[in-house]
């Protein structure tokens, strides 16, 4: 068990992203609507590393429905509901995630 950090397991507890080797921090959560595209400027995590992604919010399958990535200070989604896509067989609402590490 991780002390600190950031460890993300799939459906079937497969470790999808691990990062306890490092301090990691919350810094930004935004609910997306199915259809919607956005960004957020967080000026103060210049110069840091982050990892960005975002969990669907349908109770049966957690995939999500929006892609997401950073830009300089800017933390961008855009949603990929046209069609059923691989990952996700309909378009859901997506919770968007920053979490700083050092």
């Amino acid at each position: 068990m991780a002390l600190y950090g950031l460890r993300v397991k799939d459906a079937n507890g497969n470790i999808t992203l691990d990062i306890t080797d490092r301090i990691t921090r919350f810094r930004y959560s935004h609910e997306a609507a199915i259809r919607e595209d956005g960004s957020a400027n967080l000026a103060d995590i210049n110069g840091l590393q982050s990892i960005e992604f975002s969990i669907g919010l349908d109770p049966l399958y957690r995939g999500a429905s929006h892609k997401v990535w950073r830009n300089g200070t800017t933390i961008h989604w855009q949603h990929s509901c046209e069609g059923a896509e691989w990952w996700h067989p309909a378009p859901v609402p997506s919770l968007i995630f920053c979490f700083l590490y050092t």
